[in-house]
Order: C-alpha cells, then structure tokens, then sequence
C-alpha cells in the first residue's frame, strides 16, 4: 500500500510540475506576445507620427519656397533690374534667414533649423527622438506652372522607451504655383511702367477652330501665357535668362496698353521674350486679328497657335 502511496504522490508531483510548466510557458509565451503587441502598436503609431510630420514639412517648405520668391520679386520691383543668381539667394535664405545678407521678417520660422525644431518639439510630446542630417535643400522647375521646393536629408528616428528605432534617406517636395506670381519679364523690360501676373491660358489647342480666332483674341486680351518650350520658365525669367526651356511659358505683349502708357511700340513679333529681346524675327500678320497683332513662326508658332492658314 506505501508503494501505491508513494507512485500516486510521485504522479501527483509531477502532474503539478507539468501545470506549473504550462502555466509559466503560457506566461512567458503572453509576455512575449504582449511585447510583440506594444512594439508593433508603438512602430504604427511613429509611422503615423512621422507621416504627419512629413505632411507639416511640405507645408513649410511651400511657405519657405513662396517667401523666398515673394522676396525676389519684391527686389526685382525695388530695384528694376532681375536677380543674378536665384538659386543662391534660396541657399542663403533657407539656410540662414537672410536676404543678401539682411536679415528679413518675412523670412522668420521659415529655415531649415525652424523646420527641425518644430519637428523635434513635436516629437517631444510622443516621447520620440528625432535627428535630421545631411540636409540638402533645393528649388528647380519641373513643370510649366509649378516651381518645386524640395529638401533631401537623413533622418533617424529613436522611440525613448527603446521599443523601435529605425534611420533612413527622405526627400521632401512641395509644389509652388507661379500663377501667384508676376512676370519681371515685363516689369523691367517697362522700367517698371507695366507689370503682369501670370495667368494660364484655357485655350490651350483651342485658339482657332476653323476660322474662328475668338478664342485667340480672348487669349491676347486677357493677357494669358501658354507652355512653349522654346520660351523660357518662370525661374529663368526672374535672373532675365530669356533662352528655351522645357518649362517654358509666353504671352503676348499687348501694345495698346504700352501706348496707352506713352512706351514706344515696336514692329516685330508680339511673343514677349522675342518683344522684349534684340531678336527681330519675321513677323505676320492674322486674319481677323487686329492690325497690331503680329506673331513669328520660330518653331512653327503659327501651328502652336493654329494660325497657320490664316496668315495675311
């Protein structure tokens, strides 16, 4: 009977042993779980951090980009003349907050290292730890109507309770619009008499249908520009870089405005790079335009604006 006893104890014990086993394995198993579970909440939780934060750094560097340029066009009206080097003054705007060496109002909250600190307080308040290096902004014009304002860095991010961390190469981009904007092409090429904003034209091949040219006239009185890309863009225009680009844009001068201002008229073509140049192309005139209208046909013009047929 003492046996039996003692092999029902020895089972016993060791059907306790193999609870206690199962227990501790589950809790182990649960912690780990748990762990797993808070990690990766915490890792979506940073993802959705830092895709905000991606989003508020586009907006800042749309209001960088607009001021600077705001700022550029300001001098260019001070002083009558155009930039020389835009794309240095950005650097040295972006970076520092100034403008030619003075320090501009305009220009506050809108650096690299205001954009940095006011990321790095936001993370603050989600126990994140944030660093940006490499910084590297630029300004370039991919398209006929936006300027790009873009920032390529380093980014490394730290979770403060250690549960993720992770570094990685960013480029953020914001669009500027330049129908914001007003072309210094005309400004200067006035002394300052005449100014124009840039307005995009709806007429884009629909200027003439048949030998109907309301659409052209509606285009030339309202003063509207049009993608050409043998016309030059908007960021070469303000240094008065008037050669092709990709992105370029053109209007045409209305020169009964300039009379109107007492500015001498000149005979030649009315697309406002070539008016406003040394350039003197052969020029036509368009039935059922006025007298005054006049356009070349450098880079088969007449079919851009789909006058070809109605040359007088």
């Amino acid at each position: 009977m003492k046996k039996i006893k003692n092999k029902k104890g020895q089972i016993f014990s060791l059907i306790a042993i193999v609870i206690l086993f199962v227990i501790f394995s589950s809790f182990g198993i649960y912690s780990m779980i748990h762990e797993k579970e808070k990690a990766r909440d915490r890792i979506e939780s940073m993802d959705s951090f830092l895709f905000s934060v991606e989003k508020n750094m586009e907006r800042q560097l749309y209001v960088s980009g607009f001021r600077i340029i705001f700022l550029v066009q300001d001098e260019i009206t001070r002083t009558g003349d155009y930039i020389e080097d835009f794309d240095s003054i950005f650097q040295e705007s972006i970076h520092n907050g100034t403008f030619k060496g003075e320090m501009r109002e305009t220009l506050l909250g809108t650096t690299l290292e205001d954009i940095e600190k006011n990321i790095q307080n936001e993370a603050e308040k989600f126990n994140i730890e944030i660093n940006i290096s490499k910084k590297e902004p630029f300004i370039e014009q991919n398209d006929p109507w936006f300027v790009t304002v873009g920032l390529n860095f380093t980014l490394e991010v730290e979770d403060k309770s250690e549960l993720a961390s992770w570094k990685r190469n960013e480029s953020i981009k914001a669009q500027v619009e330049i129908e914001r904007f007003d072309d210094p092409l005309y400004f200067v090429s006035t002394n300052g008499i005449i100014s124009r904003r840039i307005d995009k034209t709806p007429y884009e091949n629909h200027y003439v249908e048949e030998d109907d040219v309301s659409n052209l006239s509606e285009h030339v009185d309202n003063k509207l520009y049009a993608h050409n890309p043998n016309a030059p863009s908007f960021l070469n225009r303000l240094e008065g870089n008037i050669s092709p680009s990709e992105n370029g844009i053109e209007s045409f001068v209305h020169t009964p405005e300039l009379s109107k201002q007492d500015l001498a008229v000149k005979d030649k073509s009315l697309i406002d790079h070539i008016y406003f140049s040394e350039e003197d192309l052969t020029h036509f005139q368009i039935e059922g335009m006025p007298d005054w209208f006049k356009i070349d046909d450098e880079n088969d013009r007449l079919s851009k604006y789909q006058v070809e047929n109605l040359v007088k």
